[in-house]
């Protein structure tokens, strides 16, 4: 969650640097619930542990590296 905030608090569009789109609470519910943080008109959708990410992905080195970016419900 903290990777999200401070990348909000880099991103070159000040107009998204705003407490509303910092919440904790207000990403982790738009992340559960597939909506784009900024209320734009985009959906995503979860990638279940069925999913075929690169082998890389799927190294002990990868999941480590990269773990502040990996959700789980």
């Amino acid at each position: 969650m903290k990777k999200i905030i401070q990348k909000i608090e880099a991103f070159s569009h000040t107009e998204y640097n705003l407490e509303q789109y910092k919440s904790e609470k207000n990403i982790l519910e738009l992340i559960e619930s597939g909506k784009d943080l900024f209320g734009r008109d985009l959906e995503f959708e979860i990638a279940g542990t069925n999913y075929e990410f690169p082998k890389f992905i799927n190294t002990e080195e990868a999941r480590y590296k990269f773990k502040e970016y990996f959700f789980t419900k």
